[in-house]
């Protein structure tokens, strides 16, 4: 495997640059698909590497990144493209075989100005993601499959199926004989399918999806936002049973909070700490609360569990327009049902025309299902 590093990189390397590989044939091994451009940048108080794949564009994150890690670069991001292909639910030997075939880490100079450029850009998306961080980890997964979409975006922004992370999956295919077409065959993902629920008696509102068993209730709460065309304005929390909250930790109040829950005999967790995994593994059901003001109380009930080869969540079935947003909770959705009703109803025009920037946008499944690839 090469790693053809910035100046940066390389100056903190202790290797004689007349021991450095030779820059043409990082990009002949197989057209650079065993081939990753490496970068150091400052993210806030710690150092990240942004590693990106030559042909395909595929990005690899580590970060919190050391002295000590540069003694030993080449196996640090060797396990990265591991620990991230493992996230993508990539089967296993697929990654061994990837990873033996591009052998010992060798090092050389960045050559392409075309693949530096889009790792730069990378790198300058990188503080807007900063709250995708694993502060607890050098490999950083999720933050890697976000930014996949990224540089295709900024590639060609006309182009949003031939995303890095799937260009790269192709070329496994390809190192296998697989058909290209048929990477999703690489994947097997274990899920747990859903049904949340809008807790209104007079309504029937709903959405039926099914979500990889690793992603955390932070990541379940922008499932829920999404399937419902919430705005993500107001806080939130789930809670299972009555012994556990799962909340938001970067609401500023959260503190004052988990003290006064642990008074209360409740115990407080963060939702990027806990996966639905944790929980749906023992229990059948939780709620979540979004908008604490309106209070749309939704309840989630695990159907089952399946396996699949979609590494995203996906929405299968749904029924009902939720509320507007911000419409004053169920007593002002009440009102607001029946002024819609009546167009003689002196508040009707007002109202219609607040409802358009309130409401639930109008999106076919296959639009919240391509949306949902990035969370």
């Amino acid at each position: 495997m090469y790693l053809q590093c910035t100046k940066k990189v390389l100056d903190r390397l202790s290797i004689d640059k007349a021991d450095y590989a030779d820059a043409a044939g990082c990009e002949d091994f197989e057209n650079g698909f065993y081939t990753w451009y490496v970068n150091l940048v400052d993210l806030g108080r710690k150092k990240a590497l942004v590693c990106m794949n030559r042909k395909t564009l595929y990005p690899v994150i580590l970060y919190g990144v050391k002295a000590k890690d540069f003694s030993r670069l080449g196996d640090r991001v060797r396990e990265a493209i591991r620990v991230t292909l493992e996230r993508e639910c990539i089967k296993e030997d697929i990654i061994d075989e990837y990873l033996d075939n591009g052998g010992e880490a060798l090092f050389a100079k960045t050559s392409d100005r075309s693949t530096v450029s889009y790792m730069n850009k990378i790198c300058e998306e990188l503080p807007f993601f900063i709250d995708k961080i694993d502060e607890k980890s050098l490999y950083q997964p999720v933050l890697s499959k976000r930014l996949a979409n990224r540089v295709y975006r900024m590639k060609n922004a006309t182009n949003y199926l031939d995303i890095s992370n799937e260009m790269f999956f192709k070329s496994l295919c390809e190192m296998r004989g697989i058909p290209a077409e048929a990477w999703n065959e690489i994947i097997s993902v274990k899920k747990y399918q859903l049904k949340i629920r809008l807790c209104l008696d007079k309504y029937n509102i709903w959405r039926r999806v099914q979500v990889p068993n690793y992603f955390s209730f932070g990541q379940l709460h922008e499932v829920i936002q999404e399937v419902f065309g919430w705005f993500n304005y107001h806080g939130y929390e789930f809670s299972v049973e009555s012994e556990l909250r799962i909340v938001n930790t970067e609401d500023a109040d959260f503190a004052d909070y988990a003290g006064f829950l642990k008074s209360e005999g409740i115990r407080a967790v963060s939702d990027s700490e806990i996966t639905i995994e944790d929980v749906f593994e023992k229990a059948d059901r939780c709620t979540y609360v979004y908008d604490f003001g309106d209070f749309w109380e939704h309840e989630i009930i695990k159907e089952k569990t399946v396996t699949d080869n979609v590494n995203a969540p996906v929405l299968t079935e749904r029924k009902g327009e939720r509320p507007p947003e911000d419409v004053g909770g169920e007593g002002g959705f009440e009102h607001y049902m029946h002024v819609i009703s009546k167009p003689s109803h002196p508040e009707y025009e007002d109202t219609i025309e607040w409802t358009e920037e309130q409401r639930e946008p109008e999106r076919g499944i296959e639009d919240i299902n391509r949306s949902m690839r990035w969370l």
